[in-house]
């Protein structure tokens, strides 16, 4: 897969709440774009929208 930049992050109190609900905060899901990581399409999640997964490590790890 190409290269991909992430320019930024806009959370809605419903994005934050299921991060929270899976036991991620999204200071956690930002930090872990600041270093290499793998997105891959996430098809099994939504059949209207394109939608990925990211796959990395964070500074906890």
């Amino acid at each position: 897969m190409k290269h991909r930049e992430v320019s930024g992050f806009q959370w809605d109190e419903g994005n934050r709440e299921k991060c929270l609900t899976h036991g991620v905060t999204t200071q956690t899901i930002e930090d872990l774009f600041t270093r290499p990581v793998k997105i891959l399409p996430d098809e099994s999640h939504s059949h209207e929208e394109r939608r990925f997964k990211a796959i990395g490590r964070t500074q906890e790890d």
